[in-house]
């Protein structure tokens, strides 16, 4: 038997956020970043959910979260204010790190060693509920059972899914997304793609493909212009986005996810997810066995005409250099002396990834070494 989580609500569309206006309740906890702080967005939310008659505190994530004792952290500030609504209105990872922050207050006792991929989560809701509204910049895992987090002490990017952890009422206003500035809706667009093509790769379900498929058609065809600045190409990029998260948390992952989450856990703070997943794309694409059946649909969905799979490898790389992203992890900037140094223990670690426990072919150490040679050196 299959599942498909979503959240209860998505309310779409410019203007969305004043949905804030209507929820019940006491206290609610907005936890945001610095770019939905200087956007206006955060104080926007709070005047909204203060004209609901709530009382209104917020956290504000710092840069190179969310980590673990970030989540911690807002944890503490959670059991002290005692929210019943938590409102996370940023990025994916502000929305992770609130997801995350939840779970410590709802449960205390709670260990990182228990946030394992796959792991069973405590029951939520007993304290409070959540809303996210992303902000854009991210495959927006946000609006589905999906979270993670990073632990530097330990090396290590906890992947959380779990049906508890989609948000009882998802936002999803294209305004939040029209100020992000363009690197990180570049950054955000390739990680979006790499979720649902790898998806569309490992089999995604009957409810996850249409949205992968329609996800895959519109960044393809519209992340250079919202790079750009075009207004309607962010707003469909927001919501292709969002599409790609809810795939994100209800389909398989594959190589690209493996290589990018334990890579961006082994050289963290410089690297970004989005980055990452850009340059493993390709590859991880030419390795996959269902690769060339989910080229065939996705330029099928698209219009396009040629070869399907090398024919979207090359559209990958080119759209990845139009929208200004590095063709390798050398262009940029890690030290080849710290990653060949690091590069044995992590060829292991992405061949021993859980990712691969529940979908088939495993890479081997070799095999993995290779493709981390190639991203590092553009080859």
């Amino acid at each position: 038997m299959a599942r498909f989580m979503i959240p209860r609500d998505i309310y779409y569309g410019r203007g969305s956020l004043a949905q804030l206006r209507k929820l019940e309740g006491r206290r609610a906890l907005i936890v945001g970043d610095g770019m939905s702080r200087e956007s206006g967005f955060m104080q926007r939310a709070e005047g909204y959910l203060q004209g609901a008659g709530l009382n209104v505190r917020s956290f504000i994530c710092a840069r190179g979260g969310p980590t673990l004792t970030q989540a911690q952290t807002g944890a503490r500030a959670m059991q002290e204010f005692k929210p019943d609504w938590i409102v996370a209105v940023g990025s994916e990872g502000s929305v992770s790190a609130a997801k995350a922050m939840w779970i410590f207050y709802e449960s205390p006792a709670t260990t990182p060693d228990a946030l394992a991929h796959n792991g069973t989560l405590p029951k939520l809701r007993g304290l409070a509920r959540l809303t996210a509204a992303p902000t854009g910049g991210g495959g927006e895992g946000a609006l589905g059972g999906a979270a993670f987090l990073l632990d530097p002490a330990q090396g290590k990017r906890r992947l959380l899914l779990d049906p508890v952890l989609a948000p009882d009422i998802a936002i999803v206003d294209p305004d939040l997304a029209a100020v992000s500035p363009g690197p990180v809706l570049a950054r955000g667009g390739m990680a979006a793609l790499s979720q649902v093509l790898e998806a569309l790769s490992r089999g995604a379900g009957s409810f996850a493909q249409p949205l992968a498929l329609r996800a895959a058609r519109d960044i393809l065809a519209q992340l250079e212009a919202a790079v750009a600045g075009d207004v309607r190409a962010r707003e469909t990029l927001h919501e292709a986005q969002c599409m790609a998260g809810l795939v994100f948390a209800n389909a398989p992952m594959g190589l690209c996810q493996a290589l990018a989450a334990n890579t961006c856990a082994a050289f963290y703070k410089p690297l970004p997810t989005g980055i990452a997943e850009s340059i493993f794309l390709p590859r991880a694409l030419r390795w996959e066995s269902g690769a060339k059946e989910m080229a065939a649909q996705v330029y099928t969905a698209a219009g396009l005409a040629g070869d399907p799979l090398p024919a979207l490898c090359a559209r990958l790389e080119t759209l990845r250099g139009q929208t200004g992203l590095p063709a390798s992890f050398q262009a940029f900037g890690i030290e080849e002396a710290e990653f060949l140094s690091k590069l044995p223990a992590l060829s292991e670690q992405v061949s021993q990834d859980p990712i691969f426990s529940k979908t088939g072919r495993r890479p081997a150490p070799k095999e993995t070494e290779n493709l981390l040679r190639g991203a590092y050196y553009g080859s």
